[in-house]
């Protein structure tokens, strides 16, 4: 399943030992990242295709894959959360050593590599520190960004605006998928630009609010706010996810 490099790395040494390999959630889109040409390689080395709706399964086949090898399955990560133990608030509080006494907003900010520049990843974190700025009483936990190139600009940041705002913004390096889902469920709304925003916190009845172009081309509910990287604009959208 993926999208990533990491699972690249594995395909392309079964593809040439004859393995077949069975790709899930293949034709989706996210064209402000890397990930969207790398699900296409890993696309191109698979043999049967299992996508995650009517959209993605034409896509594949445009990518000339046989019709008679693409299922439309669904979201299968969505699968998991229907019978997952979620961790109660009172246990995350202990684990996390924090106190959740209000609602919170999660936040997860990843590089947009597509188009990558110092710049322009300057002007994501920014624009969304600045708007967080705006929101003096809201309590903010966020996830590190993962190891794409610039990641290390925005971490840099994050762990800047902790140490102006320690009374309310947490930073941790990883939550892991039970206890994030668990922190999901609890919170007001997800801001920043994973696809988990798009993907896992809708189902699970969450708003959210997904800024700039990172996932720009992937299908998206109707919880989830589109912003650009303006300061404007993203508190604008953390207002209207936030209301009732």
């Amino acid at each position: 399943m993926g999208d990533r490099y990491e699972i690249l790395s594995a395909t392309i040494p079964a593809f040439f030992q004859n393995v077949p390999i069975a790709h899930i959630s293949g034709g989706e889109l996210s064209n402000g990242s890397k990930d969207d040409v790398i699900r296409h390689l890993i696309t191109k080395l698979s043999s049967l295709h299992f996508v995650s709706a009517e959209i993605h399964k034409k896509r594949v086949i445009q990518l000339g894959e046989p019709d008679t090898n693409v299922f439309n399955v669904g979201e299968p990560g969505l699968d998991a959360l229907v019978d997952m133990k979620f961790i109660g608030k009172r246990k995350l509080e202990h684990k996390l050593g924090l106190v959740l006494d209000r609602k919170f907003l999660l936040m997860t900010v990843h590089p947009e590599d597509s188009h990558l520049n110092e710049l322009e990843g300057s002007s994501l974190i920014d624009g969304l520190c600045t708007a967080l700025e705006e929101f003096p009483d809201k309590k903010v936990i966020c996830t590190l960004p993962n190891s794409d190139e610039g990641s290390v600009m925005i971490k840099n940041k994050i762990l800047d605006f902790r140490e102006k705002n320690s009374d309310r913004f947490y930073v941790f390096p990883s939550l892991g998928r039970l206890v994030y889902l668990s922190l999901v469920k609890l919170s007001e709304a997800v801001i920043g630009n994973s696809s988990s925003a798009l993907v896992e916190v809708p189902f699970l009845g969450v708003p959210s609010v997904d800024i700039g172009v990172r996932q720009s081309g992937r299908l998206r509910s109707n919880t989830v706010v589109q912003v650009s990287r303006k300061p404007e604009e993203i508190i604008e959208g953390i207002r209207k996810v936030t209301s009732p």
